[in-house]
């Protein structure tokens, strides 16, 4: 420094005798000297500590990340489709969407929102959810800051001007507006509904609208109509009545659906009238809310559908007696859609074991509907089917189960989750119930490489440590299993019976076996296997009809002609589903089986054994995989795939060169459940057939099964010119489950649009994960090959395995 010093005196005292030689007359040494001081003073001020600049606290700069945080994940966007089959354009929508729209009259009961939005949703589901929520509530941006109102109302934390100002603000989309209004109705501030309908004229459109604002002005008024139907007294509402006679056929309707779940009003004379309305929107809920029961009959039976749907609703609403005698008469052989009418009918009269049964049904539509009735199960009635939904084998199913199962206590939602853990066969599967298990339980989420076996040891413990035992663990396997010496007296007894020579010792033996017919049940259903060829006629036709009414019920089949005969079995498979039928009565039915039989009656014995893998209806499923008809011994395939019996894997392998190809091709899958040499066998002879679906499916199974035969020909048939046998090698290749299938499935990414929708399907199962599910937005085609093609460049650039 002070050398610098020394440096600046010398050069300005040079500088001043220079300026000497040139101009002596004007030399002027103060310059020099007010240079010096200068210089002086900024030396000066560079040793003293710079000033630190003031900026905004650090609450401050939180609270803008927190908002701009909020407004990144509220705004909701889509991407444009591209040719290149890259990343299109990212454009912002409102995101909303209304769902079920046609049940919307059933919301003052079962209280569900029908706007969804996807990113809302997924803040919902964060622990995070009302910081972020409160945050965004203070954006600039209109939507966001509607969208974040309609969220805290969701979580009970509703800020009623905010929904009112989105209501009645004409900038924002209709979606939007209507989405708050739900949100107004559903936290039942009634005084905020009834301040919009007095003013509605101000908010609706404007004094000269356009089209456009007078279409929205009409989904506006019928989203009003909806929310005055959630409070009492609906059917007697000025507001309501009013409405019956709009010029728009949505706010009619809507004005009638919000009467309907008003049973003890009185309706008014102006709903009756528009059973004849032009348009059927409004005839329909008419005759959903006013019909009569004398034209509610013939509507049952009507050939359209959507009738006998708004039939089973009006005659719910009726409450006659001969309206609910017809009611109960549906079962599940009715068509899907008055099923899922007849699903809403029950659950909100309360009979939800009904509903139980219903939980097996073959549509997945049906069973659908039964999970997402779990979510208001308040007693827990369906308990004993949530496990058998949580493990379906429709993803569909499984999440709505997963989603409904959040509204139930802790302890009975995962000891379902956890006994359908136990039971699933499905890694997949396993490993989604794994992750909510460990969510809901507070335990760490289960990790990329381990298993599921390993996962279900981790959880059990945490639940036994947190809960005890499960419950169906305090209940004895067989609770009225008797024993060795009881059993031995009982068939003593019976022996006495069958071999009585007079009417009056027959008699006093059978009012002996009357009194104790629960030991007698439980000691037919053990010993079955070893009374199989003892005869006993006089106990069936006269004692076990009398105790038991599956016994009667079979009696009366033996009885009957070929086509009642099968109408009592049917009867039979209905109680199969709602208990387990005793297995001394399948051993019957099995002695009664012929292989000329008809089809519809092996069919309906078929459907006994549907849900039993008891040896009695393995054994009723061993004669019917001879039975004549194809559709039976496919039927009877389909039972060894579900319940693997290896006494039959050597009866599967001859049935590959059945003559039927349906039968064929399900021996071909079925088979993958059934390793062993003879199988593998089998199998690889299958390759090569002519057929490709057969083809693939062998392979299929061998992939299943690790055999690396069956890995190379699923890569072969990924190349193969048909679409169709590739799309099934991509299914085929996500059944396995295997993780080597990731590089050809990220190939036919670039397939055509069934293949790569296959694929798209296929990748979680193999990976163990769903990448495309962390994208956001709607998740496009796009957005999800795009995710999985960056997670696959990650995964092979950190890795040296090759695929």
């Amino acid at each position: 420094m002070l050398a610098l010093r020394n440096l600046a005196i010398l050069l300005s005292v040079g500088l001043s005798t220079a300026g000497c030689f040139v101009a002596r007359e004007t030399v002027d040494l103060g310059a020099a000297a007010n240079a010096s001081a200068e210089f002086n003073a900024l030396l000066d001020a560079a040793d003293e500590p710079p000033e630190v600049e003031v900026g905004p606290p650090p609450a401050d700069r939180a609270h803008k990340f927190a908002l701009a945080n909020a407004e990144r994940r509220l705004q909701s966007t889509i991407q444009l489709p591209s040719r290149s089959g890259l990343r299109g354009k990212i454009v912002e929508t409102d995101g909303w969407r209304l769902v079920r729209a046609d049940r919307r009259f059933l919301t003052p009961f079962f209280r569900q929102t029908h706007w969804r939005h996807r990113e809302l949703e997924s803040v919902l589901r964060e622990e995070t959810a009302d910081a972020m929520l409160l945050a965004a509530t203070e954006s600039e941006n209109p939507l966001v800051r509607a969208t974040a109102a309609i969220g805290r109302a969701r979580r009970d934390q509703g800020d009623s001007p905010l929904l009112i100002d989105a209501v009645e603000n004409r900038d924002l989309p209709t979606s939007t507006r209507s989405a708050a209004l739900e949100a107004l109705a559903l936290v039942n501030d009634q005084a905020a509904i009834d301040q919009l309908y007095e003013s509605r004229e101000t908010w609706l459109a404007a004094e000269e609208p356009t089209p456009a604002q007078l279409l929205s002005a009409e989904k506006l008024e019928t989203e009003l109509m909806y929310a005055l139907a959630l409070r009492d007294n609906v059917r007697s509402d000025a507001r309501v009545i009013a409405g019956l006679a709009s010029e728009y056929d949505n706010v009619r309707a809507a004005a009638l659906d919000a009467m309907y779940l008003d049973w003890s009003g009185e309706l008014p004379p102006e709903a009756a009238q528009l059973l004849d309305d032009r348009a059927e929107m409004v005839s329909s809920a008419a005759r959903r809310t006013a019909a009569p029961l004398a034209e509610l009959r013939p509507a049952m039976m009507s050939a359209v559908m959507s009738q006998r749907r708004d039939a089973i609703y009006g005659m719910a609403r009726s409450g006659q007696p001969e309206a609910l005698e017809a009611l109960s008469q549906l079962d599940e052989n009715a068509s899907i859609v008055c099923l899922l009418a007849a699903t809403d009918v029950w659950a909100i009269r309360g009979d939800f074991q009904r509903i139980a049964d219903l939980a097996t049904h073959p549509e997945h539509r049906v069973r659908s509907a039964v999970a997402e009735l779990l979510a208001i199960d308040q007693q827990q009635e369906l308990l004993s089917a949530a496990p058998k939904l949580l493990d379906d084998s429709s993803s569909q199913v499984r999440d709505q189960a997963l989603d409904s199962l959040e509204a139930w206590p802790i302890q009975p939602a995962t000891a379902a989750i956890l006994t359908a853990l136990r039971k699933s066969e499905s890694p997949y599967t396993g490993k989604v119930l794994a992750q909510r298990l460990a969510a809901r339980l507070g335990e760490p989420s289960p990790a990329s490489d381990e298993t599921v076996a390993e996962s279900l040891a981790r959880l059990d413990k945490a639940w036994r440590t947190q809960f005890g035992s499960l419950p169906e663990e305090n209940v004895a396997v067989t609770e009225d299993r008797v024993s060795r010496q009881a059993a031995l007296e009982l068939l003593q007894l019976v022996q006495q019976y069958e071999q009585a020579k007079t009417a009056q010792a027959a008699t006093a033996a059978k009012r002996s076996l009357l009194t104790q017919q629960t030991a007698l049940l439980a000691t037919l259903d053990q010993l079955a296997p070893e009374l199989q060829n003892v005869p006993l006629p006089r106990l069936q036709e006269n004692v076990l009809p009398e105790i038991n009414a599956d016994f009667a019920s079979w009696e009366r089949a033996k009885q009957q002609s070929d086509t009642m005969r099968t109408s009592a079995l049917r009867e039979l498979a209905r109680a199969s589903r709602r208990h387990l039928l005793n297995q001394y009565l399948l051993q019957l039915v099995a002695d009664s089986c012929r292989l000329d039989a008809p089809e519809e009656e092996m069919h309906a014995i078929l459907e006994i054994v549907q849900q039993d893998n008891r040896p009695a209806a393995a054994r009723i499923v061993g004669l019917a995989l001879h039975h004549r008809a194809a559709t039976v011994r496919r039927q009877s395939v389909a039972w060894c795939e579900r319940y693997t019996s290896h006494d039959y894997a050597g009866m599967l392998s001859t049935l590959l060169t059945d003559k039927d190809r349906g039968v064929r091709l399900a021996t071909a899958v079925a088979l993958r459940y059934y390793p062993g040499r003879s199988t593998t066998t089998a199998l690889l002879g299958m390759i090569g057939d002519r057929d490709d679906d057969l083809a693939v499916a062998a392979a299929g199974s061998l992939a299943y099964l690790q055999v690396q035969e069956g890995n190379d020909a699923l890569n072969r048939f990924s190349r193969h010119r048909i679409e169709r046998t590739r799309r099934l090698a991509v299914e085929a290749m996500g059944v396995s489950g295997d993780e080597a299938f990731a590089p050809t499935l990220i190939r036919m990414l670039g397939e055509s649009q069934s293949v790569r929708h296959a694929a798209l399907e296929a990748l979680p199962k193999v990976v163990g994960e769903d990448i495309a599910a962390k994208e956001k937005g709607f998740r496009d085609t796009n957005s999800q090959i795009a995710a999985w093609q960056s997670w696959y460049a990650a995964k092979v650039g950190s890795t040296q395995v090759t695929y």
